[in-house]
């Protein structure tokens, strides 16, 4: 087993694809999950990520939580998050979008202070398109990847 040099953000998506039978994208969620375990790489969730899960749970399944380490969000993650927010000129959204951006923002910027090597989504309409922006507004680094779970499963990500 060869062990890659890497951790893995994972969003609320990604999980809840991996609890939930019934979604086609559970498939490709759980093939990833165990290539990450298998091959050593780091698993992270943001304590904001935690809470919303744990809003449809009590508690997370026992092979995440002994596989996924929970990290809290500081004050360089919001600091982070506010620079990707002012980026893509936040204040100017109507309120629900500015609710949805807000929300993926946060994440991206944890995701992205920690120095993860990717975030695991399953979201391309909002998600995606905020981690391709930070790319190309130099943001974040070049080799930051959105793991998007509806293009399948890829072992060279």
């Amino acid at each position: 087993m060869r062990k890659v040099e890497k951790n893995i953000f994972l969003d609320t998506t990604f999980v809840s694809f991996m609890l939930s039978c019934r979604d086609k994208r559970h498939d490709i969620a759980n093939q990833y999950f165990k290539y990450w375990v298998e091959h050593g790489v780091l698993m992270y969730i943001s304590s904001i990520v935690l809470s919303e899960l744990l809003a449809k749970a009590e508690s997370l399944p026992t092979e995440i939580a002994r596989h996924v380490r929970v990290l809290p969000y500081t004050v360089e993650d919001a600091q982070k998050a506010g620079i990707l927010w002012r980026s893509r000129g936040g204040d100017r959204l109507d309120n629900q979008n500015k609710t949805l951006f807000k929300d993926d923002i946060k994440i991206i910027g944890h995701a992205i202070r920690i120095r993860s090597w990717g975030l695991a989504h399953g979201d391309i309409k909002t998600m995606h398109k905020y981690i391709c922006d930070a790319i190309s507004n130099n943001l974040c680094p070049k080799n930051f990847r959105s793991i998007l779970i509806s293009d399948g499963f890829d072992e060279c990500l």
